[in-house]
């Protein structure tokens, strides 16, 4: 019953003598106002504390964990070239460039569009005047094709940070409890401050991963769409045999140079 159900914020001291609390305020469900607030805290008699608030952001949803997800970046050109296609988003790129190819085909027979390589990544260019829906769904495609390149070109140059930031981090780590010390942290806290720096390096390496797989998703996925036209005769007659035997070795080549610079600026705690 969400009439009778409390918000309860409380903040609690890790670094307490006797008494955890500093302050509390809850709010009746119903009062809840979605987006960024500004929460002030009352002391355990319910009287203001002055000059302390929380800055919360309140997002309500039937779904758990936060309602719908937002995408983003490629996700988000991948997830349109898949709707331009009339397919769902769990669709495979092969199924979209299928029912691509069933639009490019014209009564007389010949595609409406041809695969290309530019600096290595597969394009289609049209041959004839096509109709707005196909002009749209070729954009979608150029669309997604660009946000991989984006991915795949400058992942390096962002993962060199990463690693560089965390390479660091781990010259500091090992001065941490120094430091520390000449801060005045001792016991507890001495021990949460090195918790959290762990954590930290933690999540940069994390990140360092997800962004190296990110990029062989992005080389695998445009083999696969150079495959898929391939099979599904969007290259020219004379140039189809060059053209895939090209598409092979690029992406095969970045992703063997991938897998080598992967084993580089992984540290450990």
């Amino acid at each position: 019953m969400p009439e009778l159900a409390l918000l309860r914020f409380v903040v609690l001291d890790d670094d307490y003598i006797g008494d955890d609390f500093i302050g509390q305020h809850s709010v009746a469900f119903e009062c809840l106002q979605p987006g960024y607030r500004n929460v002030p805290l009352l002391g355990m008699a319910g009287d203001p504390l002055p000059h302390t608030s929380l800055f919360v952001h309140v997002a309500i949803t039937n779904r758990p964990g936060g309602g719908k997800s937002q995408r983003r970046g490629l996700s988000s050109a991948t997830a349109g070239f898949k709707e331009q296609c009339g397919l769902p988003t769990v669709a495979k790129l092969k199924q979209c460039i299928q029912s691509l190819t069933t639009r490019l085909q014209s009564p007389e027979g010949p595609m409406g569009a041809a695969m290309v390589l530019k600096e290595g990544y597969p394009c289609l260019e049209p041959l004839v005047n096509l109709a707005e829906p196909t002009r749209k769904l070729l954009a979608a495609y150029d669309t997604m094709i660009a946000a991989q390149k984006q991915l795949i070109e400058k992942s390096d140059a962002v993962q060199e940070r990463i690693a560089q930031v965390q390479r660091e981090g781990m010259d500091f780590h090992e001065e941490l409890a120094r430091l520390g010390e000449r801060e005045g942290l001792k016991g507890r806290k001495q021990s949460k401050a090195v918790e959290s720096f762990t954590w930290n390096i933690t999540v940069l390496k994390g990140q360092s991963d997800l962004l190296r797989g990110a990029k062989m998703d992005s080389l695998d996925a445009l083999r696969q769409l150079a495959l898929a036209c391939e099979a599904c005769g969007l290259t020219s007659t004379s140039s189809s045999s060059s053209t895939f035997s090209t598409a092979e070795l690029q992406y095969s080549t970045h992703s063997l140079s991938g897998r080598r610079a992967s084993t580089h600026g992984n540290g450990r705690i």
